[in-house]
């Protein structure tokens, strides 16, 4: 695994970014993202929805890896964290830095109570990180007033602490992060 000292991954709030990391970030995100859809990255430094927080891991003055963490309260109280954004530049992909950056974003969720993890994804990639595919399929605002379901899949789920997992179908309460 990546050399991950505190010292180089440095999570941020999003309120505190800057034009010309704002111009990093986006550089970063349209190198990773470039199938259709993609594009709103060469103008803008999230998909669909901005997030709270960032975690950011320099190579150097290069910036090599991003996470964005949006905040969220699911029925029943219980608090999640929407990973969304994962990426690693091309030139350091391989060295683990996607799992230590997940890693230090889950330490911070349980520090501050959040009870899962969740981010939209592939399963084969991020089990290694705990990540589960959500057994009944979610809820989400997609482009309209109204949300409409996506079935299981590609929705994932990580437990930050001992909190369960509601049964049914869950409302994430937001658009897709």
């Amino acid at each position: 695994m990546a050399d991950l000292r505190p010292e180089l991954v440095a999570p941020i709030d999003d309120s505190e970014v800057d034009p010309p990391l704002d111009r990093e970030i986006r550089e970063l995100l349209s190198t990773c993202f470039n199938k259709p859809g993609d594009e709103v990255f060469r103008t803008r430094r999230y998909f669909t929805e901005m997030p709270r927080r960032r975690w950011l891991w320099w190579d150097g003055d290069l910036l090599a890896a991003h996470v964005a963490v949006h905040e969220r309260t699911l029925e029943a109280e219980i608090r999640m964290i929407g990973i969304a954004e994962v990426c690693v530049a091309p030139t350091h992909r391989g060295r683990g830095l996607v799992r230590g950056l997940l890693s230090a974003v889950h330490d911070w969720g349980v520090g501050q109570g959040f009870g899962f993890a969740t981010l939209f994804g592939r399963p084969e990639i991020y089990a290694s990180s705990g990540y589960r595919p959500c057994p009944e399929g979610v809820m989400v605002v997609d482009g309209g007033p109204d949300p409409v379901f996506r079935p299981p899949g590609d929705f994932l789920i990580r437990p930050l602490g001992s909190s369960t997992w509601p049964t049914g179908v869950v409302d994430l309460r937001g658009p897709i992060f």
